[in-house]
């Protein structure tokens, strides 16, 4: 009934490595509550034993905390800062961090209500971790994985392929994006095809492996 209130707990028995991920649950046809930001884009660049992390949102609505999070391996990641909201487009950290290894990061919303939300993950290696090629990791790829690619200006569409040419999923990069979260829980292990449309008449395309 209107105005009932429902807790939901899900809990999770993970044998590897591998991360779950539980969203986008509704109860009846109430019309679904959207997420307090929508992530755009999310790049880091080092210089010295700092790391300076920046990320674009929009349709900011009651965020409390942006939480950068780090990850040596692109699976487990530990919080290395925060930042408060203050209604801006654009986000910078900067992440004390010496070791000149490659380094995986992701932001973490979390609303007035405690729901929360993460970005794609980036790979730092070297001195940027943006580049116009297109690229996705972590790999080999387990559930879910971050596509990099050229900002989306348009309509563009990410679709993953069999290798003989069978579309299995198309995503919506966000426009004005550079990173893209693709789920690949439903589907078995082997070789696909990720398969980059920016809108603009351009395609790119890479292999990758799924455990």
């Amino acid at each position: 009934a209107p105005g009932t209130t429902y807790r939901v707990e899900v809990s999770y028995l993970l044998t590897t490595q591998n991360f779950a991920v539980f969203d986008d649950l509704s109860i009846g046809n109430a019309t679904p509550i959207p997420l307090p930001v929508t992530f755009l884009g999310l790049v880091a660049n080092r210089s010295g034993n700092s790391v300076g992390i920046r990320w674009d949102v929009a349709d900011e609505v009651n965020v409390r905390q942006y939480q950068i999070e780090r990850s040596t391996n692109g699976s487990n990641f530990t919080v290395a800062g925060t930042v408060q909201p203050n209604g801006k487009s654009v986000y910078t950290f900067a992440d004390t961090y010496s070791d000149k290894g490659t380094v995986y990061y992701r932001v973490r919303n979390v609303d007035a209500d405690g729901r929360s939300k993460y970005s794609g993950i980036i790979k730092l290696k070297g001195t940027t971790s943006f580049g116009t090629a297109l690229k996705a990791y972590p790999l080999p790829a387990a559930n879910f994985i971050t596509v990099e690619h050229q900002k989306i200006n348009g309509a563009g569409k990410i679709t993953i392929n069999s290798l003989e040419g069978r579309t299995l999923k198309t995503v919506k990069p966000v426009v004005g994006s550079s990173h893209t979260p693709v789920d690949l829980s439903g589907l078995a292990s082997g070789v696909y095809v990720i398969k980059l449309q920016n809108g603009e008449g351009e395609t790119e395309s890479i292999k990758i492996v799924k455990q």
